[in-house]
């Protein structure tokens, strides 16, 4: 199993955690599931498409050039 990291808003941090409780699980079990379930479903392109695309920002070109360059950069 891979491990990631997901940065959020507080607002959606919280409104994740409510559809935990609500369902008796932890949001990172939520989580889990949801992704789970967009993988199985590839439903990827049904909720983004390239029209929505937007300029990446200074902390996603910064990861991003990070590891273009390899990991020693």
């Amino acid at each position: 199993m891979k491990h990631t990291h997901v940065r959020m808003s507080d607002k959606v941090a919280d409104y994740l955690m409510l559809c935990a409780r609500i369902r008796g699980i932890d949001r990172t079990a939520l989580l889990q599931r949801l992704f789970k379930v967009i993988a199985e479903d590839q439903l990827v392109s049904s909720i983004l498409d390239d029209s929505g695309k937007r300029a990446l920002n200074k902390s996603e070109r910064k990861y991003k050039e990070r590891n273009e360059n390899g990991p020693n950069s």
